[in-house]
């Protein structure tokens, strides 16, 4: 994979989980958006393979649909933020929404990745569907759970696959953070960290969090862990692909956090 450009800010909306799409803005806006970063609406759509040729011939509409959903969207964020109508694009994807992710569009692109559920909508979390995209997703994504806009955040879950979180990961954290001094639990994939390693990923954890209460647990199941937690919970992914191996992480972390700072985990 080609380095991305760190100069490169990229902002997606996944508009495919219409209920959330306010949310979704909203969030992004007041927690991921800057002058240098470009905010890109997806909705994808797919052409029928079969049926008869009227049926098929129905692509073209599906997609004029979509532009359409897209287009409103993007007025409301016009409308109700300061942004510059060319930092808002339009993508009308045909395919399914893991397809987009192997796309050229999205490769070798810094992309912070938003998405929000509603506990009674069309999805959650533990969804298919929803876990499909979390695996396609290689860059950081954000998904709100049962979140309103400009409410305060209970929870964040950050599931973190990576010993070198990207420092534009850490100043959205920390941002998140000062505004909203949540609980933050940090689930962390396997202990194939030097303990040099372990003690930066603490201090850079510490740092992006400020006051909010810090806890490391093992990565397990993020669905036995949000029914746990107060909602509404924001769930990130910041991840890398890294050997698995096992050990007691937990054990380690729970100790040398406890040295840096006085909480309890």
């Amino acid at each position: 994979m080609k380095n991305r450009n760190n100069n490169d800010k990229r902002i997606l909306i996944l508009a495919d989980f219409m209920e959330g799409n306010s949310t979704a803005i909203n969030f992004a806006m007041n927690y991921l958006h800057d002058e240098q970063s470009s905010i890109y609406l997806l909705q994808t759509w797919k052409k029928p393979a079969y049926g008869a040729a009227s049926v098929r011939d129905l692509a073209e509409v599906l997609k004029e649909i979509t532009l359409k959903e897209l287009k409103a969207l993007k007025a409301h964020m016009l409308k109700n933020y300061s942004i510059r109508n060319p930092d808002v694009k339009l993508l009308s994807f045909e395919g399914e929404l893991t397809d987009f992710f192997k796309s050229k569009i999205y490769a070798n692109h810094n992309w912070q990745v938003v998405l929000s559920l509603k506990e009674q909508g069309l999805y959650t979390e533990k969804d298919a569907k929803i876990k499909e995209v979390k695996v396609a997703v290689h860059t950081p994504i954000y998904i709100l759970n049962d979140y309103n806009p400009n409410e305060k955040l209970k929870s964040i879950s950050i599931k973190n696959g990576s010993s070198q979180p990207s420092t534009s990961f850490l100043y959205f954290l920390s941002k998140i953070c000062s505004q909203q001094n949540c609980n933050v639990l940090v689930e962390i994939n396997d202990n194939d960290f030097s303990n040099y390693e372990k003690k930066s990923l603490i201090k850079k954890y510490l740092a992006a969090c400020g006051e909010s209460s810090l806890q490391f647990e093992q990565m397990g199941d993020v669905q036995q862990l949000n029914n746990s937690q107060p909602k509404p919970i924001l769930s990130i992914y910041h991840k890398h692909h890294i050997k698995h191996k096992v050990g007691d992480l937990v054990s380690y972390f729970d100790n040398l956090l406890f040295r840096l700072k006085r909480t309890v985990v």
